[in-house]
């Protein structure tokens, strides 16, 4: 049967319209069920071959029931509760054999769905993009044969209800992850609740992000290779390390630790932070901004500028600082962990005592400084920031109007319009997060006729796993006054998420040219991930395709001229691809 497409404005699809997702209802069973509501009561599991495979397969039969199950997805189960019911008897088994019988038992529990005759199994078609991955669960020899039948049952008989206990879809399109406790009495959980962790965030993965394909890996091996690290973490710090470890392995830019950071990962970084900001140019780790009126912050006898190389910090190689702080700095490739790593909340530039060492290259000669670090908290570091130009556009010398889209406010269009008509052309700067949402907006005025510039996939709560195309998005308007001049847009891995959007919908103007180097590849709107012990990420909900289908998430969007910043030219105080951006508006 052809499924038909989704159709759906970008404006719904990709931003926040501040939608509360409804509560579910009171007298629920799985809300009944407080018998494991602080915790899972195993302290520690023994591992062995056959029961780390026992868990992975555990692991994947609590998410397939957890959101294919009828019953489950109706709120008559609570799965956690669930989890920790039957995780002791697997952990008694002696055999994989064994362990087979219990999780066919387990499954027996939860009764057998009421048949759905309107559920059918999707086939391919011009809108699917890709279908569920059931991992090990129908891997011959691997579950008992009638164990897989009726896993087989429970999948073509789910519910088509438009609420489900567990995962809705929300007005964006993406999914909205709810009824998922924080077990955030504590910021070390014990093993089973680790567990848990691992199974909840694994599973949200493999049946509603958009990009699992593009990890790089087997994400069902990845489970199997968690599963001792979840159980063996000895401390907070080390779970919190574990979580950190598994988020970046799916490679997504929206991936990252929200606000309240667990207080051990930050002491892990550090309580004080250099008294300078840095960026990695040409591969080696320099000096961008210093915390003063001018570019150099002096502690007695020594000082570091602004273009300074940083080569060591406390006598380790910077290059072996970024390999061994890569499988916990969550990004979608490696120019943007580059970009976290020397971001205040990175790994790079925090520091456990107020004194920091580094070693520093200028002009040829190697030295050795002593750097007076400042104590950290947002508030303070984001106070030491350089004041900048903070028009949101104005028009540069050669009559070239230009755009800084993280300053705009919303009725700013109606004076450019006017102040650029006759310019040759504008730059609009998306090396930042546009404060406004100009795809509309501005398409109408830039683009004389309406055009395709994307199309994203969506995932189907009904059939967990499953993608499909949306239509492409279009943007542009043939009546009104529009602007005729040259378009060119600056990007790098400071364009992210709503920033790589923008690029997109206005390099679809005629002629419009995309400057600069790779961006953050981290597109589409997000879904918010609470794990237990106080941790909250999100993940991308929604693909976000170029209109040649490749994906834009990792790979950034398509750049027509590549250009990347110098050291010399930065010492210089040149900004290289503002300049090539103007010579391109100049050029005839």
């Amino acid at each position: 049967m052809r499924k038909t497409i989704v159709c759906l404005s970008l404006s719904i699809l990709l931003m926040d319209c501040n939608r509360q997702t409804p509560n579910s209802i009171p007298g629920l069973k799985a809300r009944q069920d407080t018998a494991f509501s602080k915790g899972s009561g195993i302290k520690n599991v023994e591992l062995n071959d056959h029961n780390i495979a026992d868990l992975t397969n555990l692991g994947m039969l609590w998410g397939f029931l957890k959101y294919y199950h009828a019953d489950v997805n109706n709120g008559a189960f609570n799965m956690d509760a669930e989890l920790f019911r039957v995780l002791p008897k697997v952990l008694r088994c002696s055999s994989s054999q064994d362990a087979n019988k219990v999780l066919e038992q387990w499954v027996d529990g939860f009764g057998v769905p009421q048949m759905c005759k309107e559920c059918i199994d999707l086939t391919q078609t011009d809108s699917t993009k890709f279908f569920p991955d059931f991992g090990f669960l129908f891997t011959p020899q691997n579950l008992p044969a009638t164990l897989q039948k009726k896993l087989e049952y429970i999948k073509h008989h789910r519910t088509t209800a438009a609420e489900h206990y567990y995962v809705v879809k929300a007005v964006n399109n993406n999914v909205d992850f709810r009824n998922e406790l924080p077990y955030d009495q504590t910021s070390y959980p014990d093993c089973g609740v680790r567990l848990l962790s691992l199974f909840r965030y694994w599973n949200m993965v493999h049946f509603f992000f958009p990009y699992r394909y593009l990890t790089g890996e087997d994400w069902n091996k990845v489970l199997h290779e968690f599963v001792p690290e979840f159980c063996h973490a000895r401390s907070a710090i080390e779970y919190q390390l574990t979580c950190l470890k598994l988020i970046s392995r799916i490679h997504d830019s929206h991936a990252y630790l929200l606000k309240n950071i667990p207080r051990e990962i930050d002491s892990f970084k550090g309580e004080y932070f250099a008294p300078f900001r840095a960026t990695f140019l040409e591969g080696k780790l320099v000096v961008k901004e210093c915390f003063t009126k001018n570019d150099t912050y002096n502690t007695g006898s020594n000082e570091v500028k602004v273009g300074d190389v940083i080569s060591k910090i406390d006598g380790v190689p910077v290059d072996e600082l970024v390999k061994n702080y890569l499988p916990i700095t969550s990004a979608s490739n490696y120019e943007t962990q580059l970009r976290e790593l020397c971001y205040y909340k990175g790994h790079l530039l925090r520091h456990r005592t107020p004194n920091m060492a580094i070693e520093t290259m200028r002009e040829g000669r190697t030295e050795t400084k002593d750097v007076l670090c400042i104590r950290y908290d947002e508030k303070t570091y984001l106070a030491h920031y350089p004041v900048h130009d903070t028009r949101p556009w104005k028009i540069m010398k050669g009559n070239i109007g230009y755009v800084f889209p993280e300053n705009l406010k919303e009725d700013d269009l109606d004076s450019m319009k006017v102040a650029f008509k006759d310019t040759k052309g504008i730059i609009f700067d998306l090396r930042c997060y546009p404060s406004v949402f100009m795809i509309y907006t501005y398409g109408a005025w830039l683009k004389q006729k309406r055009s395709p510039f994307c199309f994203a996939t969506v995932p189907d709560v009904h059939y967990p796993g499953y993608f499909e195309y949306t239509n492409a998005q279009m943007n542009g308007d043939s009546t009104g006054i529009h602007y005729t001049g040259k378009v060119v847009i600056i990007v790098n891995e400071e364009t992210q998420s709503l920033g790589e959007l923008t690029a997109m919908a206005i390099r679809s103007v005629r002629g419009a040219k995309i400057l600069g180097s790779k961006t953050a590849g981290a597109d589409g709107y997000v879904s918010p991930i609470t794990l237990p012990g106080g941790i909250k990420t999100q993940i991308s909900g929604l693909g976000v395709m170029n209109l040649d289908s490749t994906e834009t998430q990792r790979a950034g969007v398509q750049i027509d001229n590549l250009v990347y910043p110098t050291i010399k030219g930065f010492k210089a105080g040149r900004d290289e691809l503002l300049e090539a951006a103007v010579e391109m508006v100049s050029s005839k």
